[in-house]
C-alpha cells in the first residue's frame, strides 16, 4: 500500500509542480521583453560629464541603424531584482508612515519601450527628464504610501529622507508591472529620472536577422565605448532562467514519480500470479456454479483495487499539505484543483486494474477441470 501512496503522492506532486511553472511563464508581465538586447553599461573611463554627450551621440547612430526600434537606458534591468531602496514618507495628508519603496533611474524613452501602462499624470518627456524634484511612482508604491487612488497621488510631495529626495512631487503613476519572475511580489517603485542610468541599455529589435543588427550596434559601440566590453544577451532568455531551478525540480520529480510506479506496479504481476495460484480451486468451483469471467476478474482483482484506495485516501491529504506548503514560496500562484489528485488516483487506479486483470483474465477463463485438479 505505501508503494501506491507514494506513486500517488509523486504523480500529483510533479502535476503540480509543472502546473505552477507553466503559470508563472505564461502570465503577462505587464511590459514587453521581447525583441530586447540587454547592454551591460559603459563604466569606462569616461567622466559623467563626457559620458552624457558621448551616449546622446551613441543613442543617435543606434536609431539610425536598420532594425532597431528604440533604445532606453536604466539603473535595472527586468529580471534582476532591484536592491537600492530608502525609506519615503507624504508630506502631505494625513498618513506619514515611513515605508521602504525601490529605486528605479530611467530616461525618458524606457515607459515607451517597454510598454508600460501610465494610469494617472504624465510620463517623462525629454522637456521634464532632468528635473530631480519629477518622479512617477507605480501602485504597488501608491498603495504603501496610503494614497487612496494613482489619481490622487499626482502633486503629492513626498519624502526620502536625504538631500537629493526630500520634496519629490509624482507626475504619474504607472500600472504594476512584474520586474522580476512571479515567484517574487511586486516591488513598490520610485522612479527617477536620468538617475544611475548608464547601468544597463535595453536596445529593441526587429526582423529577421538579428544577428547583423547585433554586429552593427557593436561597431557603434566600439567607436563610443572603447574602455568598455559589449556584453550583451537577450532579455526573455534572461528572464526565464528564474523559472530553471523550478523547472529541474519538476524533472527530478517527474522522475521519482516514474521510479515509484515501476517499483509499485512491475511487482504486481508476480503478487497476483501467487494470488490466483492460491485460489485455483476456488476459481474452478466458482466456474462450474457459473460464475460469469466479469465476475471473477473482478473477485481476483478487488484486494489489489482496495489496497490503490486506501493509498489514494491517504495520499490526498499529505499531497495536498506538502505541495500548499511548497507553493507558499510563491508570491503569485497556481491552486490546488481537485482533479489533479482524481487523475493521479485514475491513473494509479488503471495501472493496477490492467496489470492485475490480465492475470486474473488467463485465469478466468481457463478449463475449470484443470483447476479442480490442481492439488
Amino acid at each position: 500500500m505505501g508503494q501506491f501512496q507514494a506513486s500517488i503522492i509523486l504523480v500529483a506532486g510533479t502535476i503540480i509542480v509543472y502546473r505552477q511553472v507553466n503559470y508563472m511563464r505564461s502570465q503577462k508581465l505587464g511590459a514587453n521583453i521581447n525583441e530586447t538586447l540587454a547592454i551591460k553599461g559603459a563604466f569606462g573611463g569616461l567622466s559623467d560629464s563626457a559620458y552624457r554627450d558621448v551616449y546622446s551621440a551613441f543613442k543617435e547612430e543606434i536609431l539610425g541603424v536598420n532594425g532597431v526600434k528604440s533604445i532606453t537606458a536604466s539603473s535595472a534591468i527586468m529580471g534582476e531584482e532591484i536592491l537600492w531602496s530608502t525609506n519615503w514618507h507624504r508630506m502631505q495628508g494625513a498618513s506619514k508612515q515611513v515605508i521602504t519603496l525601490f529605486h528605479l533611474g530611467v530616461d525618458e524613452d524606457l515607459i515607451s519601450s517597454y510598454g508600460l501602462k501610465i494610469i494617472a499624470g504624465q510620463p517623462f518627456s525629454r522637456a521634464s527628464v532632468n528635473d530631480p524634484k519629477k518622479v512617477i511612482l507605480n501602485e504597488s508604491a501608491v498603495r504603501a504610501l496610503g494614497i487612496p487612488s494613482p489619481q490622487s497621488a499626482i502633486g503629492e510631495l513626498i519624502s526620502g529622507g536625504q538631500n537629493n529626495m526630500d520634496s519629490l512631487q509624482v507626475t504619474g503613476v504607472i500600472a504594476d508591472y512584474h520586474n522580476k519572475g512571479l515567484q517574487k511580489a511586486i516591488q513598490p517603485l520610485v522612479i527617477f529620472s536620468n538617475r544611475n542610468t548608464r547601468n544597463n541599455y535595453s536596445v529593441k529589435i526587429q526582423g529577421s536577422n538579428p544577428a547583423s543588427v547585433i554586429a552593427s550596434i557593436k561597431k557603434i559601440w566600439d567607436r563610443h565605448f572603447l574602455s568598455d566590453p559589449f556584453d550583451y544577451f537577450f532579455l526573455h532568455e534572461f528572464f526565464n532562467r528564474q523559472y530553471a531551478e523550478n523547472r529541474r525540480f519538476g524533472k527530478i520529480f517527474g522522475l521519482f514519480a516514474i521510479l515509484a510506479i515501476g517499483i509499485a506496479y512491475f511487482g504486481l504481476p508476480g503478487l497476483s500470479a501467487y494470488n490466483v495460484l492460491q485460489r485455483t480451486k476456488e476459481i474452478g468451483v466458482r466456474k462450474v456454479l457459473g460464475a460469469s469471467v466479469n465476475s471473477l476478474v473482478f473477485t481476483l482483482s478487488k484486494e489489489f483495487l482496495v489496497l490503490v484506495a486506501v493509498g489514494f485516501i491517504i495520499a490526498i491529504p499529505v499531497t495536498g499539505l506538502a505541495m500548499h506548503s511548497w507553493l507558499q514560496g510563491f508570491a503569485y500562484r497556481t491552486g490546488l484543483p481537485w482533479w489533479i489528485y482524481a487523475a493521479s488516483g485514475i491513473l494509479a487506479g488503471t495501472i493496477a486494474l490492467v496489470t492485475v486483470g490480465l492475470q486474473a483474465l488467463k485465469a478466468a477463463i481457463a478449463n475449470p477441470l484443470k483447476s479442480l485438479r490442481t492439488e
